[in-house]
C-alpha cells in the first residue's frame, strides 16, 4: 500500500512559505492509484497550493465534506470551476443551514452553494446514512457518532436552520475518514464538533480496531474547558496513540497542553504538512 496524505489547507503555514494559509482544513489523500480531498477550506487556496505542490487536482476520484461550515466546504465552488464537476460524498443532513452566535448578532457559518446549485453544475452528489462507507479497501467514512462522553456537550454557540426555526445544532451532518495502513488506523477529522472522544469511540467500536497510528486534524478544544482537554488527553494516552497531529480548531491552550502531556507524539499540523507511509 502506498499513502500519502499532504494538509492543503490549514490556519497556519509550515516550512513551505511558497504555500498560502487562512482559518480552514484540507487533505489531500493519495493511495496507490486513487486520491481523494477531505475538506476544501474556505476558498480558492486548495487549488492554488495543490497547484504549487505539483498535484493535478483533475485526478481527484471523490471529494468528501465533513460538514456544513465555510471554513470546511467553501473551497468546492473553486474545485468545480476550475477543474469541472465532482463526485461529493456528505451526509445525508448535510444542507442544513447553519448558524452561530457572533461577537454581536447571530451569523450564517454555512457554505456557499445549495444542493440544487451542485447538481447544476454536474457533480454527483452522495448523501450517506450508514455508520461506516467504504470508498476503497482501505479508505471509510464514518458518521453518526454516539454521544456518550458525560463532558462533550453540546455547543449552544451553534444552531441550524430547521422548518424556518432556529434549533441547536448537534453536528449530525459531521463525517470523518478512516485509513487502514500497516502501522494502524489514521484518522482524519474536521472539527469533532460531536466530540474527539465521542467520535473516536464511534469508529473503534464499530470497525473493531483500537490500534491508532496517527490522528489528524481539527478536535474543537478551542472552547474547551480545562477538564475536557485533560480527559480528552487522558482517553487518547490510554488509547496509546503514535502520533497526534491536531490544530486549526484546537486552540492554543488545548495544543499546548496536548505537547505538555504527549511531547514525543503531538505535533502541529499545519498547512504542507506530508505524511507518506510504504
Amino acid at each position: 500500500m502506498g499513502l500519502k496524505i499532504t494538509t492543503l489547507v490549514e490556519n497556519s503555514l509550515g516550512e513551505n512559505l511558497a504555500l498560502l494559509a487562512a482559518h480552514g482544513l484540507s487533505f489531500l489523500i493519495e493511495e496507490d492509484d486513487k486520491s481523494f480531498l477531505f475538506d476544501l477550506g474556505q476558498h480558492d487556496l486548495v487549488v492554488k497550493n495543490a497547484a504549487e505542490l505539483g498535484f493535478d487536482l483533475s485526478l481527484i476520484s471523490k471529494v468528501i465534506i465533513s460538514h456544513n461550515h465555510y471554513d470546511h466546504g467553501g473551497g468546492l465552488k473553486d474545485l468545480i470551476n476550475n477543474f469541472g464537476p465532482q463526485e461529493i460524498i456528505v451526509h445525508k443532513d448535510f444542507f442544513e443551514e447553519k448558524y452561530g452566535i457572533g461577537k454581536i448578532k447571530m451569523e450564517y457559518l454555512g457554505i456557499n452553494y445549495t444542493l440544487k446549485s451542485l447538481l447544476k453544475t454536474g457533480s454527483k452528489i452522495q448523501e450517506i446514512s450508514d455508520n461506516i462507507t467504504y470508498i476503497s479497501d482501505n479508505i471509510f467514512i464514518a458518521a453518526n457518532f454516539k454521544r456518550k462522553s458525560s463532558f462533550e456537550k453540546v455547543n449552544k454557540r451553534f444552531y441550524i436552520k430547521r422548518d424556518n426555526e432556529l434549533v441547536l445544532d448537534e453536528f449530525n451532518d459531521e463525517i470523518a475518514v478512516g485509513i487502514k495502513s500497516p502501522k494502524g488506523l489514521i484518522i482524519l477529522l474536521g472539527c469533532s464538533h460531536p466530540g474527539v472522544v465521542n467520535m473516536l469511540n464511534s469508529i473503534i467500536e464499530r470497525t473493531g480496531i483500537d490500534d491508532i497510528y496517527c490522528i489528524l486534524g481539527g478536535t474543537h478544544l478551542v472552547e474547551g474547558e480545562t477538564e475536557r482537554i485533560s480527559k480528552t488527553i487522558q482517553y487518547i494516552k490510554d488509547l496509546d496513540v503514535d502520533y497526534i497531529g491536531i490544530s486549526h480548531c484546537t486552540g492554543k491552550k488545548a495544543e499546548k497542553a496536548f505537547k505538555q502531556e504527549l511531547p514525543n507524539k503531538f505535533f502541529h499540523n499545519s498547512t504542507g504538512t506530508t505524511i507518506e507511509i510504504m
